[in-house]
């Protein structure tokens, strides 16, 4: 059988569409990769500036103004989006919405907060929900802590959309 060789034009364009295949795929990861990040930092802000509204809310107002302020909440367009929750000095939940029952780890977690100290920010995937929840929490001076929850609804469109996008690219 004779070997058929290819021509060194031929291989050429070969090794360079490759070459440029393999740089746009690079070239997307580092723009999805650099677009999370940008994405995640605005929420984290967002969340931390929404815990710190709320924290200055219960101080100044206790329970009544906390209360007030989660039926204002609830009552506007985005109530399935709502995630608060205030806890007694003792580590009992008092009242909340958008939350799961608290579980042992929660109270632990917010137990061990010293008075104006913020738990570390984590995303929770909550039973029947298809988004996830970024979640933040503050004990106050008065003892109380805060939990505040944004659902990553948008975020989470957004970057299905954008991998999406990219994925029609890259063929």
């Amino acid at each position: 059988m004779p070997r058929l060789r290819l021509s060194v034009a031929l291989r050429l364009a070969l090794w360079y569409a490759g070459a440029a295949a393999f740089s746009l795929a690079l070239a997307i990861g580092i723009s999805y990769s650099a677009g999370v990040r940008v994405l995640r930092a605005d929420v984290d802000d967002e969340l931390r500036q929404d815990l710190a509204e709320t924290a200055a809310l219960v101080q100044a107002g206790g329970e009544a103004a906390f209360a007030q302020e989660l039926a204002v909440e609830l009552a506007g367009p985005d109530a399935d989006k709502v995630f608060l929750r205030l806890w007694s000095p003792g580590g009992e939940a008092l009242t909340g919405a958008g939350f799961q029952p608290p579980s042992a780890a929660d109270r632990a977690a917010l137990a061990g907060l010293a008075p104006g100290e913020t738990a570390p920010l984590r995303t929770l995937r909550l039973p029947g929900r298809e988004y996830g929840v970024r979640v933040g929490a503050v004990r106050l001076a008065c003892g109380h802590a805060v939990e505040f929850g944004q659902s990553l609804e948008e975020e989470e469109d957004l970057l299905a959309a954008l991998r999406g996008g990219f994925a029609y690219a890259l063929p």
